[in-house]
């Protein structure tokens, strides 16, 4: 009866280690499937928008009148503009046609301001002026300033209206530009996946070994 008991033991231990073991593992492939799919997707969606970049490049190099990129990025450098967008923060930026601007809008440009020697800022509208022949122009200020920006911003300067904020760009550009952190990231998919393999192998040992008992042996209750 001692022994029945044992091997009934036995066999209820190693399925329910089997069984957590099994559970740890399909949650850890659950979610490298779902992280892959979404670099997946973010690759697609990188690439289409690479893709029409590159287009609108290409037909920028025969216009007569040079137009700025289509979709840029920035990374902010001052804490002009904070808590909107804080130092390190990655901005992009969507050409628009200045006529669609307006008072509100973020933009990003090159400072007419001779002190500032064509840096580029990101600031925002604060007002937009409009002189007796029709021309226009912006007056922009730092959402942390306490004044206005001196130099008034032209249309010819605007490099084009934030559309998003990315607040962890630039730690993630840096991160995939280090080979430690790829090499990483390899060997824990590599990991993953033959612990799947290795789980597989396992099930059809322990069916292997379960099935050899024979059932005199075991106490059923």
């Amino acid at each position: 009866m001692q022994d029945k008991t044992l091997s009934k033991n036995y066999i209820n231990s190693k399925f329910f280690k089997t069984k957590a073991m099994s559970n740890i593992v399909d949650l850890l492939m659950h979610f490298t499937h779902l992280l892959r799919n979404f670099v997946f997707a973010l690759i697609i969606i990188i690439a289409f928008v690479i893709s029409i970049v590159l287009v609108d490049k290409g037909i920028n190099a025969f216009r007569t009148e040079k137009l700025p990129a289509l979709i840029d990025t920035y990374q902010i450098v001052s804490p002009s503009m904070t808590p909107t967008i804080k130092v390190d923060e990655t901005v992009m930026v969507r050409r628009v046609d200045y006529k669609n601007l307006k008072k509100g809008d973020i933009i990003t440009f090159k400072s007419s301001d001779p002190r500032l020697n064509g840096m580029v800022i990101t600031h925002r509208i604060n007002e937009v002026v409009k002189d007796k022949n029709g021309n226009v122009s912006f007056i922009t200020k730092g959402d942390n300033n306490q004044f206005v920006d001196e130099a008034k911003v032209l249309p010819s300067n605007i490099y084009g209206k934030v559309v998003v904020k990315i607040p962890f760009f630039a730690t993630i550009k840096n991160m995939f530009s280090n080979p430690i952190f790829i090499a990483v990231v390899i060997l824990i998919l590599f990991g993953l996946i033959v612990s799947r393999n290795k789980k597989k192998y396992t099930d059809k040992e322990e069916e292997v070994e379960l099935l050899s008992f024979d059932e005199e042996n075991i106490e059923i209750i």
